[in-house]
């Protein structure tokens, strides 16, 4: 399984139609941006997606605060916070990811 290559759309264009002659191809006086700004696309093509991931996130977050009141005019406000985001998986094993620490590819392994 794989993801699409192109999921908006693919499209080339040649300079065919803004030729002085378009029915004598090679004449050279045309060109692709002027074809493109026109919106004549000589091949449109779009992949689809093969498959839907399904992204499965860990997130998990504490804190803890405290004040301290030091004197009637000082008061200590401290806090301290944990957060921790775990790398996107896939819930078929769809999802192919580099694993920074052992500096190697992780290859999907999903048959889907």
């Amino acid at each position: 399984m794989s993801q699409s290559a192109s999921p908006r759309g693919q499209f080339t264009f040649n300079a065919a139609l803004t030729q002085d002659n378009p029915l004598a191809p090679g004449a050279g006086t045309g060109h692709t941006i002027a074809t493109m700004l026109l919106g004549y696309p000589n091949v449109v093509s779009r992949t689809i997606q093969v498959v839907n991931p399904v992204y499965l996130f860990t997130e998990v977050g504490a804190f803890a605060q405290d004040d301290w009141r030091i004197t009637q005019n000082l008061t200590v406000n401290a806090g301290v916070r944990y957060d921790y985001y775990s790398p996107a998986t896939e819930q078929n094993n769809y999802l192919s990811n580099f694993d920074l620490a052992a500096r190697k590819m992780i290859v999907a392994a999903g048959t889907g």
